[in-house]
């Protein structure tokens, strides 16, 4: 027999095992025991199976570990401990096993590791000690001369010794991420072999890259680190390098010149970004470079002078920021990006000059914005993007050529947003191959005239949009999918269905700095019409939008600025739409510059109206 298994069936498990079970199995090369409740394997329970080469004893149950239990066991190559419950592992317990390969003690509850516990492990390649409970691996990692690969992460590991680490000379991977290391006490520089290296989720306040010459992937996200790690001429072969989540001071120009063939970057949430910017040498240097994320760094703008010294990148993502506005040649120089996040910025309107340059754009990213309104041919020609997301949004009207243009899209995200009703000319285009609308969760859609076009139009046999939509309402339809309630059926209560008509009456003309002003918008359609207002300062402003303080849409119609300010003198379009048609109207306020101003007469109007019939 060469293997034995005693895993639990279900309803099944082993609280105990004979010591002398394996005694007369001289050929047994796997034991298989995981999803026990042992508490300990006897001293003497593999000594008379000399073939071993497997021991699987995950979720075992074991809440120690005897000395000799895997001792003098010279062709035992794969030992997995995992999930139990071993307070310690004691010097002795594998003592003479000379050839081990893998040795997993991950998520065992681990508290401490007695010095040379694993001298005699000579050949092991791989060592896991995630998830566990140490403080300190002092002088338990001796002896382990050819080890690659030790996962050290989550555990409480406050600081390292000097000689912690130092016979793994051919270490190539380290994982130390979630502990609570606030310096590394030099342990790091005998990394010499050390390819890879996660330091993230610890309270390092410095760091040198001093003696690890191959290192190629570095993470060191989310510490207390002051400044930019030291080394970074050493780590010339580096490929990856994350330094985000840090309150780096000082991001001085040509900081990472040294890094010629880094592929992806992050300086995220990086305090000398937040407060002074994107230097525009910051990236001087990194040619190979070919993802870049600044997310997270209150950027009020695009970083474009700086993005010039890497125009060959792939990946850019700029997500949350307080990016407003996007400029014409905000992009110019990377245009040959394929990856574009902008999400969670202040985006009021899609930036469709902005987005112009982009010849082989494929992901765009615009979620968590406030986009309350996609205009026609929103997208112009990206006609190599497959996929557009715009969910978490603040969308209610998309009008019908939103998004023509986008002939080569493979999904469209318009999840989580206040849309009703969807233009039943939306995707009506021609396309080689189907594409997802993923629409159904976090909109209040209501199931009545409105969406008539619309299901009619993806309902048409051979059509090739693909959707699942669920109505919120009427209240006779709510849960049902739309596509199963017959076109018939989609009515609404109107003497005379049309277009909205839109009137500003009664709004103020003039106020003065400091002080209110409301501007009416009074609506009349049938069906109902969706309402926003546009502002001389961009914003684009629906009921109960709360992103713009001191600004607010009333279910009225009426917008309300509570304190004005001298920038917001100008034109506001009020703007209603409904499945038949748009009608905006023009109201202009005047904002004087003291508020002992006397306010001239209100009765005066100062409007411009229009309306399109879809």
């Amino acid at each position: 027999m060469s293997l034995l298994s005693l895993s639990s069936n279900p309803g099944l498990s082993l609280t105990k095992v004979d010591p002398l079970i394996l005694s007369d199995i001289k050929n047994l090369t796997r034991f298989l025991a995981e999803n026990n409740k042992f508490q300990t394997i006897p001293a003497s329970f593999f000594s008379q199976n000399k073939n071993l080469r497997e021991v699987d004893l995950q979720n075992a149950g074991l809440s120690e570990l005897q000395p000799g239990s895997f001792s003098n066991l010279k062709n035992l190559l794969d030992v997995d401990l995992s999930k139990n419950r071993i307070d310690n592992i004691g010097a002795k317990v594998f003592t003479g096993s000379s050839n081990f390969q893998t040795l997993d003690l991950s998520n065992s509850q681990v508290k401490s590791v007695e010095p040379r516990a694993f001298e005699t492990q000579a050949e092991m390649l791989f060592l896991m000690l995630d998830h566990n409970m140490l403080t300190s691996v002092r002088s338990a990692l001796l002896g382990l001369k050819n080890l690659l690969t030790l996962t050290l992460n989550e555990n409480a590991i406050v600081s390292l010794d000097e000689d912690d680490f130092k016979d793994l000379g051919m270490l190539n991977s380290i994982d130390l991420s979630n502990n609570e290391l606030e310096d590394t006490g030099g342990a790091l520089v005998n990394l010499r072999s050390l390819g890879t290296l996660n330091l993230n989720n610890n309270c390092l306040t410095k760091l040198s890259f001093d003696g690890m010459p191959l290192l190629t992937e570095i993470s060191v996200s989310n510490n207390r680190l002051q400044s930019v790690p030291e080394g970074l001429d050493v780590i010339k072969h580096a490929r990856i390098l994350d330094i985000s989540n840090n309150p780096i001071q000082s991001l001085p120009s040509g900081q990472f010149a040294s890094l010629s063939f880094l592929l992806k970057l992050d300086i995220s949430n990086v305090s000398a970004i937040q407060h002074g910017g994107l230097a525009p040498d910051a990236l001087a240097g990194l040619h190979s470079l070919v993802e870049l994320r600044v997310e997270n760094n209150e950027l009020s703008k695009v970083p474009s002078q700086a993005l010039h010294a890497v125009k060959q990148i792939q990946i850019l993502s700029l997500s949350h920021n307080k990016i407003a506005t996007l400029e014409e040649n905000d992009f110019i120089s990377v245009s040959n990006v394929s990856n574009l996040q902008l999400a969670d910025n202040m985006l009021a309107k899609v930036p469709e000059k902005a987005l112009r340059p982009f010849t082989n754009l494929t992901q765009l990213d615009l979620s968590g914005n406030p986009l309350v309104h996609v205009p026609d041919w929103s997208f112009g020609n990206l006609t190599t993007l497959a996929s557009l997301r715009l969910s978490n949004a603040k969308l209610s009207v998309i009008d019908p050529a939103a998004f023509h243009g986008l002939k080569g899209v493979h999904s469209i995200d318009v999840t989580n947003n206040n849309l009703t009703w969807l233009p039943g000319d939306l995707l009506k285009y021609d396309r080689a191959f189907p594409f997802y609308l993923y629409a159904d969760q976090g909109n209040p859609w209501y199931c009545d005239c409105q969406m008539k076009p619309f299901s009619q139009a993806v309902n048409v046999p051979g059509q090739s949009v693909i959707t699942n939509i669920h109505c919120s309402g009427p209240e006779k339809y709510k849960g049902q999918n739309l596509g199963d309630i017959p076109l018939a059926n989609l009515t609404c209560d109107c003497e005379h269905q049309g277009a909205p008509s839109v009137d500003t009456s009664g709004s103020d003309n003039k106020t003065a700095v400091g002080q209110p002003a409301k501007l009416k918008c009074t609506v009349l359609s049938c069906p109902t019409s969706h309402l926003f207002w546009t502002t001389p300062r961009g914003f684009v402003i629906s009921p109960h939008l709360t992103q713009y303080p001191g600004y607010d849409v009333q279910d009225d119609g009426t917008l309300v600025i509570r304190s004005a300010v001298a920038e917001d003198a100008g034109s506001y379009t009020c703007t209603a739409a409904n499945y038949l048609g748009k009608a905006e109207q023009i109201h202009k306020l005047e904002i004087s510059d003291t508020t002992n101003s006397q306010l001239e007469d209100q009765s005066i109007l100062y409007c411009h109206d229009s309306a399109i019939s879809y």
